[in-house]
Parts: C-alpha cells; structure tokens; sequence
C-alpha cells in the first residue's frame, strides 16, 4: 500500500489559515492508508499506521486525530509514545502537543526499574499521574511473584514515585495494605525498605526475635526509618529516625530510640540556612550511658550543641557553642578567617574546654602546589595559651613539603614528606619536632614491593601535653617496615595471592631521663588460594600468620601475634533461571587460642522478585531468617 505523507512544517505556512498555525508548527506525519485535512475546521485525520514525529518525541497509533485550533492530538488503537525518558504503550491517547501532556488508557511504561499498568496515565513535563493502577518494583520477570496495586501514583521522572491506597499481592493474593510508598528513580540509589522487610530468629542476646525494618513515607520531604524488634530476653527495642525537609534551607532530624531493658533516648538535630552565607546546626541528645564491663552500669546524660556559620566583612565567622550534663560551663569557641587559592588567615578564641586560646592568630599557606607533585605548607601561630593550670604565650612557627607519588619508571614510584615544628614559649620554653617519611612502591613482575621509611624525634621541653609529638618520656624512634605481596592467576579456575610483610622499630634512650633504649620488631605473612571447581562450585583457603619480639613503649605500635586459617565454600545454582540457591559457608580457626573465631552458614533462595535466607552463625550462637522484596 503506498505510504502517504504530509509535512505540516511547509503545510502550516502554505495552506492552513492563520488562525490555527502556530508559529512553527512541531510534527509532521506518516500513514499507511490516508492522511485527511479539514481546512474549514482545521482537523487532520490519519489511518493505518500512523507516525507523528515531534522531535524528540513521537507518536505511534492505528487511527489519529489533530484539532490544530485546540493543539490536541487524539489516536487510537496500538498507541505508542516515546520521548526521551520513556516510552509509553495503550489503547488510546489524548495529547496537548504544545504543553507536552494529557492522558493515555490501558497504558504500560516502565520509569527506571519499575514496570506500570494504568487503566488512566496523566502525563505532564514534570510528573505522571496513574490511576487505579499496579506496579512491579522488580525487572526482568514477565510472571513476577508479587506486584503492588494503587489507587494513584505520582511519578516524577527521574527522581522518585510515590503510591497511595497501596496493596501487597502475592502471587495475585491481595496479602496486606501498606503506607503511602515512595520508591527512588534515580540512578544508583538504593530505597531503604520501601516495603516492610522482616526478621525472625534465635540469638544469645535476644533469645528468640522477631523483626521489621521499614521506610515511612509522609509527605514530600518528611519520612523515616523504621526498626522493631520483639524479643524473648527483655531486649525488645523500636528505633523511629525521620527527616523533615521542606525546603533546601531547613532540615530537621528528630530520632527516638526505646531499648526495653534501660529506656527511652531522644536526638534532635535541626539545621536551616538563612540567605546565602549564614547556616546554624543544632543537636540535642537526650541518652543513656552504660558499660560494656558492667551490666548494671545506667547514666541518663544530655548534651546540647549549637554552630553558627556566617559573613562577617567578606570573612567567615564561626561560633561554636556546646554544654552537657555534667559540664560546669559551657564551652564555647568562635574562629573568624579568609582562604584564598592555598593562602588562609584565622582567629581563634574558645573557653571552658581543656585547651583554651584566647586568642591565636594563624596564618600561611596550605598544600602549595611547586610543581611535579610536590606539596608545600608553612604556617605561623601566634597567640596565649591555656592548659589546665598551665597559661603561656606561644610562638609557633611550622614547615612542611611533600610529594604524594613521584615517578621514576613506570615501574618505580617514590614519596616523602617532611614536618619540622618550632614553638616558643613566654616561660622561656623552647620545643621543636621533627617527622620525616621516605617511601618506594616497585613493581617486579606480578608483584609489589615496598619499602618505608618513618622518622620522628623531638628537642627542648613544652609546657603544654597537646603540643607534643608523643609522650615526654618517648623521644627519638625510628620505623622501617616493608611488604611484597603478589597475585596470581595459576589457571582459569585457580587464583592464588600472598604478602610478607615485616617491621623494625628502634626508640632511643637518655640516661639522664632514666629511658633505656628499646627494640620492637615484627613480621608475617599471609596466603589464600581461591579455587572455582565449576560454574555453581568456588572454595577459597586462607592463613595468616603475625609475630614480634622485643618491646615498645607505645601500645598503638603493639602487633598481636596471629596464627589463623579460614576458609569458605559456596554452592550457587544457575543465577540466570529463577528461582536458584545460593549456600556460603565460612569458617576461621585460631591455633594461638585453639578455638573457632567463625563458623557461618547462609542459604539464600533467590526468586524473581524477592529472596528468603536462612543464617547461622555457630559462635556466636545466632540464627536468623529474612525475607527480602526487590524494587
């Protein structure tokens, strides 16, 4: 049949009186059988086949009409309307071509992941309005196990959609009603619980538990976080933390939290901006203190915390103000400063905390960048100090001048960095400090090597404990350490990786301040093999291994000796034909205690729509099952 076409671009301005064209007309048409114009009444009729293109957008459908007085466009039968977010399908359409909205009848379209069935869309540029329709959160499935009903759904394209008078169906059995439901659109964010997910199972803490998590929509802009759990042990606890926003410039967060064994807690934090320049953020805590070490152990506590962020004079001023329960005063702080490319200045006064400035002055430059990665900072302080008892003018002068990664080849990297800090004291104190970091990562064949060096010491007496590098009785040390690590494909099915690693630490000693030199050194290694017997089969095998000798006068250098293996194994059907198994068992032996450190098995069911799982957690003595809806 020969196609017949009209192109109502030259058509309007040629033909069509003026009273219906538009100033340029937006379509033209395509039909297979005819194409009708009523230049009396301004109307265009297609059949068969008929294509309205709209850049971007177009129009599919058997039949058409267009009153180009009213700008509407009216089709029926086999509707198809696609823009550049979405493409929509029906039995009929209504279309104001110039505003870009109207309706659609027995429609199906897809926004995002999620698939909807309409008997009535209304579309706009800013949302689409479905009414008694049903939606399926979850993708890829003709035949889902479960879909929600609605009485309306509101969707902003690309943001989010939200569902009123909603059912749950399973396996078309209407189960429960549900809150108002809002799901996200956007690209790679995740909706938290948008339908009840619950819990139930056995632990050493809670006895026998069941659980739901679950996100409460409001309004736009006002919903929360909802967590229960009932318990056998009195441990029964429901967390409620939701987030008023209704407008960029305020935001409230209150929380309540309820533990049946000690009480109830509130939090508040409330932050608004006022103009441009000017924020305030405050946070009020209303908790329980308690101790791990003592169960008995219950203190009700409050804090409150209040900053304010604003411009003064082209600078930028912060207040800072915070007082709990137990503090006699409340503390208070305020800083008042410029930046400027890497340049800054800054004044700082604060009171009643454990060091008060009253007030310093700060200036210098801050990452300056010299060229080929190298870093430099320097920086002036000039101000009374305040430390418990202990009050003094200081003068601190601070260098520092680093190079984050420097290229020798394109196997060997280099990096340092370097600090020296003098500080001068009005009670004739003088203290300096100096940290220095030599480091090389080369590349030798499939594996990595590094080396690294650390330098630290400290010259003179500061009256000030916040000042200094380390404790007073620490002095000079010295740090060398390296690690050679590999990985290793041995073939298509086997992997295998390892590392050695090992630390000397030297810390100098002074007879006169009664310090003996001491020693600390430390080495291990580590290897794991994974093994993937088949496509449904992997088993992944493990040891780690750390030893010391010597001693350090400094706990945070401590390296615990470890001799630990763990293992796991998985089993997972075909994941390309719904329903399958997964099963994961993971185990972990420590030889230096002679006891399991981890014994866990899970076994997840996963369907089209959602997965049921099943965990057991052997030393910890915990049993658990969950059942997850996918949207």
């Amino acid at each position: 049949m020969k196609r017949t076409i009209i192109l109502i671009i030259v058509a309007l301005f040629t033909i069509i009186q003026p009273s219906y064209a538009a100033e340029d007309a937006p379509f033209t048409i395509q039909a297979d059988n005819h194409i009708i114009f009523d230049e009396e009444k301004g109307i265009i009729k297609a059949a068969g086949n008929v294509i309205i293109e709209m850049e971007p957008d177009s129009i599919r459908a058997d039949q058409i009409q267009i009153d180009l007085n009213t700008e509407i466009i009216k089709a029926k039968g086999n509707i198809i309307l696609k823009n550049e977010e979405r493409e929509m399908t029906g039995v009929a359409l209504e279309y104001d071509y110039r505003k870009e909205e109207g309706e659609i009848f027995e429609s199906e379209t897809q926004e995002g992941k999620v698939t909807f069935f309409g008997e009535t869309v209304n579309f706009r540029q800013d949302d689409i309005i479905l009414e008694e329709t049903s939606l399926t959160p979850c993708e890829n499935t003709d035949e889902p196990h479960y879909r929600l009903s609605a009485e309306k759904i509101t969707v902003y394209p690309e943001d989010k959609l939200i569902a009123e008078g909603v059912y749950l169906w399973i396996n078309e059995r209407r189960i429960m009603p549900l809150p108002r439901y809002k799901q996200s659109l956007k690209e790679g964010e995740e909706d938290k619980h948008a339908i009840p997910q619950p819990q139930v199972g056995y632990s050493e803490a809670d006895g026998l538990y069941v659980g739901v998590d679950y996100y409460h929509f409001i309004t736009q802009g006002f919903g929360g976080d909802i967590s229960a759990t009932a318990t056998t042990n009195e441990t029964s606890r429901i967390d409620l933390d939701y987030l008023y926003q209704p407008s960029d410039s305020l935001k409230i967060d209150p929380r309540l939290y309820y533990h049946q064994d000690y009480g109830l807690e509130a939090y508040l934090n409330l932050e608004n901006k006022f103009g441009e320049s000017t924020a305030s953020d405050f946070e009020g805590r209303y908790y329980i203190e308690r101790d791990d070490d003592e169960s008995d152990y219950r203190e009700r506590k409050w804090l409150g915390r209040w900053n304010l962020q604003t411009e003064l004079l082209g600078n930028q001023l912060n207040l800072n103000l915070k007082q709990a329960h137990d503090d006699e005063a409340m503390e208070e702080a305020i800083t008042y400063g410029n930046s400027w490319d890497d340049y800054y200045w800054q004044l700082e006064a604060n009171r009643n905390l454990d060091v008060n400035r009253r007030p310093e002055l700060s200036l210098g430059i801050n990452n300056r960048d010299l060229g080929d990665g190298n870093l430099l900072s320097a920086g002036v302080k000039v101000g009374e100090i305040e430390e418990g008892e202990v009050e003094a003018r200081r003068e601190q002068l601070s260098l520092e001048f680093e190079n984050r990664g420097k290229k020798i080849s394109d196997s060997t990297e280099l990096y340092w960095a370097g600090r020296v800090e003098d500080s001068y004291y009005s009670n004739e104190d003088n203290y300096r400090n100096y940290a220095f970091n030599l480091g090389a990562n080369q590349r030798l064949g499939p594996t990595d090597l590094n080396i690294d060096y650390r330098y630290y010491d400290e010259i003179g007496e500061s009256p000030f404990e916040f000042d200094r590098l380390t404790d007073e009785h620490i002095g000079r040390r010295d740090y060398l350490s390296g690690s050679w690590r590999g990985q290793h494909q041995v073939t298509d099915s086997l992997d295998f990786d390892w590392q050695v690693q090992g630390a000397r630490r030297t810390y100098e000693g002074d007879e006169e301040k009664g310090r003996e030199e001491k020693e600390y050194n430390s080495y291990g290694y580590r290897t794991g093999v994974g093994y993937e017997i088949n496509d449904y089969h992997q088993l992944n095998l493990g040891y780690r291994y750390q030893e010391y000798s010597g001693s350090t006068p400094l706990s945070g250098d401590e390296v615990d000796y470890t001799s630990h293996v763990e293992g796991s194994y998985r089993f997972q059907t075909n994941e390309r034909v719904y329903p399958y198994s997964d099963v994961e068992i993971d185990a972990g032996y420590d030889l230096k205690e002679g006891e399991l450190s981890r014994l866990q098995y899970s076994l997840i069911r996963e369907f089209d729509c959602f997965s049921a799982q099943v965990g057991v957690d052997q030393v910890k003595r915990e049993v658990n099952f969950g059942l997850e809806l996918k949207y």
